[in-house]
């Protein structure tokens, strides 16, 4: 049997996240938390589908795009499972469903094709692209693993509530006097039985709390298969609180932190997930700066589970090495003698300008002698930039 979750390994703090976006629920891909994401975690991975890929179009051009996929703490998966239900006669069934020989790289130049309308260019982009993202398929048989989860019945009737909390905030649900039970018939087939008349409601159909738990149960297995923590639309995370909440509480404490953090650091600033997408910066300037921020998510991945992120920044911001101890006139003497010592030495026809290079030494060299690596350094240097007007 599949497992649903794998509890041995939990990820730590900041350490990975998976992004699942919901396109046929109109829950897109949100590529601005998604560049948030790589300068806070070790790792971050993806799912997308055809409708990710167009938006990601419309975001940048084609040489970016390529540039941010090869990025070594991304990875991105293309869907080619999604469940459903099979209906016959009320007689119902779960299945995930894809295309037996998907072709990665044909799908890739339909939707370049669409949007420049350059055969030759659409061709070779597509190519690029398909050697930098996997296809990702659902195991077999991952349908007895959602129908062990339609069986609870506790769990399901929560799920219907939750939806009309969701869909139809005004509406209390009476679960003791209501119910949604399902029959199965075998192992694979299962009949709905309940007395909630969804004929009166457009938003959600008798087949909706069966939907939102399959699609809960293909969510947590990605999550365990990824070791992760998971981003999802607001909604599929209450579907999957509801059964396990403590694996879920990582990322939501992780995002309050990332809030906090540039709420309370920097002044004068906007949200790099809102500029990403309103195009105040553009993704190819976060890439820079993305360059030079392993050594700060290092930082983050040590911090221990369930860490105030900004007590942890101003402190370890506020700590000196043994050299910042000593006056400055002690430092820069023992740095001149070594300087003219070295230079002496080494270059023995270089004599007067041993001043001008421990001027050059004390702007340059000195802080990397005197100052131990703390995470405001990445942060003020190439983080602060992003979202500042200084």
């Amino acid at each position: 049997m599949i497992d649903l979750i794998d509890f041995k390994y939990l990820p730590s703090m900041f350490e990975s996240i998976i992004m699942r976006p919901n396109s046929d629920r109109n829950y897109p891909l949100d590529y601005g938390q998604l560049i948030e994401n790589l300068f806070f975690y070790k790792n971050t991975s993806v799912h997308i589908g055809r409708a990710e890929i167009k938006s990601l179009f419309d975001l940048t051009d084609l040489d970016v795009i390529i540039e941010l996929l090869k990025h070594h703490s991304l990875n991105v998966y293309y869907n080619n499972s999604h469940t459903g239900i099979i209906n016959k006669d009320e007689i119902r069934s779960v299945d995930s469903f894809g295309l037996s020989n998907f072709d990665l790289e044909k799908e890739l130049y339909q939707e370049s094709f669409d949007h420049g309308k350059d055969a030759l260019k659409s061709k070779k982009f597509a190519k690029k692209l398909s050697s930098l993202i996997k296809v990702h398929e659902l195991p077999q048989p991952f349908n007895l693993v959602m129908n062990e989860q339609l069986k609870d019945d506790v769990f399901r009737n929560r799920v219907v509530a939750e939806m009309f909390k969701n869909f139809y905030p005004d509406i209390q649900v009476q679960q003791s006097s209501q119910y949604y039970n399902i029959e199965f018939l075998n192992d694979i087939e299962f009949k709905i039985h309940t007395n909630i008349d969804f004929k009166q409601y457009d938003k959600i159909s008798i087949d909706g709390p069966v939907l939102a738990i399959i699609n809960g149960c293909e969510d947590l297995h990605v999550m365990s298969e990824n070791k992760s923590e998971i981003s999802l639309p607001e909604f599929n995370s209450r579907i999957i609180r509801l059964k396990i909440n403590s694996a879920l509480e990582k990322r939501n404490n992780s995002q309050v932190e990332i809030d906090g953090f540039n709420e309370k650091i920097f002044k004068n600033s906007w949200a790099l997930r809102e500029a990403i997408n309103s195009r105040t910066l553009l993704i190819k300037g976060a890439l820079r700066a993305l360059e030079k921020a392993e050594k700060y998510k290092d930082w983050l991945q040590d911090l221990p589970d369930n860490s105030d992120l900004m007590y942890e920044y101003l402190n370890a911001a506020q700590e000196k090495s043994v050299l910042e101890g000593l006056p400055g006139k002690t430092i820069r003497f023992f740095i001149f003698n070594t300087i003219g010592v070295g230079l002496g030495v080494v270059n023995p026809i270089i004599g007067i300008p041993a001043g001008i290079a421990v001027a050059a030494f004390d702007t340059f060299i000195l802080d990397h002698l005197i100052k131990s690596w703390t995470p405001n350094q990445f942060i003020e240097k190439h983080y602060k930039p992003l979202i500042t007007n200084d």
